[in-house]
């Protein structure tokens, strides 16, 4: 369960941290920081983390994928009935997620 969390902790900064630099350090979107100041690269990172949870927390609960996953050779490296534990820990980043990306467009709006 530890590697668990630790390897999806690595894999959402693995895609915030690349994102949030990109729109922080960039020339293409300098008037837009100019506007919305720095935390522009937080609320897109955040966006880009939100995006792949979205997209992952459905196929944890797909009944046709998780059978399919099942027949392969993936079922002996990987639990595949612990998938609701997934499901709540992919949830609960998506909403910490949510929360960040939230936040910085409110800072952005009160610049």
């Amino acid at each position: 369960r530890t590697f668990f969390y630790a390897l999806w902790v690595i894999m959402q900064l693995a895609i915030f941290v690349p994102t949030c630099l990109y729109y922080i350090t960039t020339d293409d979107y300098k008037t837009t920081r100019g506007i919305m100041g720095p935390t522009l690269g937080v609320s897109r990172g955040a966006a880009m983390t939100i995006n792949f949870d979205a997209s992952i927390i459905l196929l944890l609960v797909s009944r046709n994928f998780l059978s399919y996953l099942r027949s392969t050779f993936v079922s002996r490296y990987i639990t595949i009935d612990k998938n609701i534990h997934a499901h709540k820990v992919v949830a609960w980043s998506l909403m910490f997620m949510v929360f960040v990306h939230v936040f910085g467009h409110c800072f952005n709006l009160s610049k």
